[in-house]
């Protein structure tokens, strides 16, 4: 981390800030709502304890209904030109490594005083959406609120539970949580097909989890979606385009997410085909789905990836991972007031009207705090708290050190795996060319156990997409590296 310009110590300064808090932000203040009554639920992973967002979802009775998404106040705890604030801009994110997790903001902070814990009065800021039967938002606002956690759920449990399980302990101790819980999943899924038809993206890139257990590593684990993480997910790509929206609306300037249309279209293309016509027999794609448009298209690579899903899905992860390294990754940039929002091309965000931010995880990123200040500015009509140029100034920072976190995570991870590996030379595996760079070499991705390494010898003529066998050379754990050959 400290190679990479990321610290992992908290200043002194920003640790006694925190002492000096004393406690929680108040819940009460100019336009604060109490809506501690409503049943709010978080979902999240299972050991999460910076829990940042809460639901609670009201049925309308006509096919519509409301959804307020609560995202912990953590401005509230630490405004601008703090000591706090100048720390959260050190590292921009949480750093999350096999071995240790490195907290944006101080555990006191984020695990407690701004986390939106179960039974605990918060105060948040609430989007509030009208979601019609088809999964579009006609209408939404932001404002502030006191809330309280009346259950603390996991993905996993939750998903289980709607598939036919045992209900959470957690949610047989809520009376009524079954109830909501089931309408915010069912409104999470109609929200997700509206953004399936205007064209968002559904990658499915397996993630290997190095398993540690008493500081051993024990094995590597696949990370999957299920039910109840899409569903959340969708709540949350709701929730961050409403607040775009309402920031461009009320004429304040605005820190977008944006990720272009990608600059390897055709090379997407060629993925695309060569990929359906890889398909087991009597599984064909229509022509019109194998062979992508002249033009980039989010929704047609949106129907490209669900039909190839169903039709082989044991390969999807596959097809998937290469072409999200085609599309490429985000930033953060800086759209001014008055000026037409930027698009999302993997969320199917247009731009004009339609844009998209990060603001619903505050504990966790930067940027999420940032948008907070600007959301509470223009909810109480008063002066924006950022220049454009500190705002283009925030923006580049982040996008630096998200990078730098992104890559030390990497790191650490591919080290875990590689350690794992180190019995396992001269094995052979089937494998997928993921990516291709210039400087950096060939990458492809083994199919069965999902690890993905360098292709050092045999790479010749390969590109994004192509299958090979390949054999296991060398590994480095001091280095991270896992190294491969081709076995052909």
């Amino acid at each position: 981390m400290s190679s990479r310009g990321l610290n992992t110590e908290f200043s002194t300064e920003a640790l006694e800030e925190v002492q000096k808090m004393g406690g929680p932000p108040p819940i009460t203040g100019p336009g604060v709502r109490d809506l501690r009554s409503l049943a709010w639920a978080s979902i999240d992973n299972d050991d999460t304890k910076d829990i940042d967002q809460l639901a609670f979802a009201e049925d309308l009775l006509d096919g519509r209904t409301r959804l307020l998404v609560a995202v912990a106040d953590v401005a509230s705890a630490m405004p601008k030109d703090s000591a706090l604030d100048k720390q959260a801009q050190q590292n921009t994110v949480t750093v999350y490594t096999t071995g240790k997790i490195f907290p944006m903001l101080p555990e006191q902070l984020s695990t407690d005083w701004t986390s939106l814990g179960p039974d605990v009065d918060r105060r948040a800021l609430v989007t509030e959406m009208i979601v019609d039967k088809a999964g579009n938002v006609e209408s939404s606002q932001v404002y502030q609120a006191a809330v309280k956690n009346k259950a603390k759920l996991a993905y996993k449990g939750v998903s289980d539970w709607m598939e036919g399980g045992e209900a959470p302990e957690n949610l047989r101790n809520a009376p009524g949580m079954d109830d909501q819980i089931r309408l915010q999943m069912e409104v999470g899924q109609r929200l997700g097909e509206a953004a399936k038809r205007r064209g968002a993206l559904e990658f499915e890139a397996d993630r290997v989890m190095p398993v540690v257990e008493n500081d051993l590593l024990v094995g590597l684990e696949e990370e999957k979606k299920n039910l109840a993480s899409e569903a959340v997910a969708n709540m949350m790509i709701a929730t961050n385009t409403a607040n775009a929206a309402f920031l461009q609306k009320n004429g304040y300037p605005v820190l977008q997410r944006v990720v272009e249309a990608p600059e390897r279209w055709d090379k997407m293309r060629e993925v695309a085909v060569h990929a359906a016509s890889q398909l087991p027999a009597g599984k064909e794609m229509p022509s019109e789905l194998a062979i992508l448009p002249p033009q980039a298209s989010p929704a047609a690579l949106s129907n490209f990836l669900r039909e190839f899903k169903q039709r082989d899905p044991q390969h999807y992860a596959d097809v998937s991972t290469g072409m999200l390294k085609l599309m490429g990754g985000g930033d953060y940039v800086v759209t001014p007031p008055g000026a037409p929002l930027k698009g999302h091309f993997g969320q199917g965000v247009s731009g004009g009207e339609n844009g998209y931010v990060h603001s619903t995880a505050p504990n966790r990123r930067f940027p999420d705090v940032v948008i907070q200040r600007l959301l509470k500015a223009a909810g109480s009509n008063e002066p924006c708290p950022y220049t454009l140029e500190e705002l283009n100034a925030i923006a580049e920072r982040c996008n630096q050190q998200e990078s730098a976190a992104r890559g030390a995570e990497r790191q650490v991870s591919k080290a875990a795996v590689a350690q794992f590996l180190t019995s396992q030379i001269g094995e052979r595996y089937e494998a997928t060319v993921t990516g291709l760079n210039p400087k950096k070499g060939v990458f492809v991705k083994v199919t069965n156990p999902p690890i993905e390494g360098k292709l050092v010898e045999g790479h010749d003529g390969l590109d994004v997409g192509d299958k090979l066998k390949v054999e296991l050379r060398r590994v480095d754990p001091s280095k991270g590296f896992i190294d491969f050959v081709g076995a052909e």
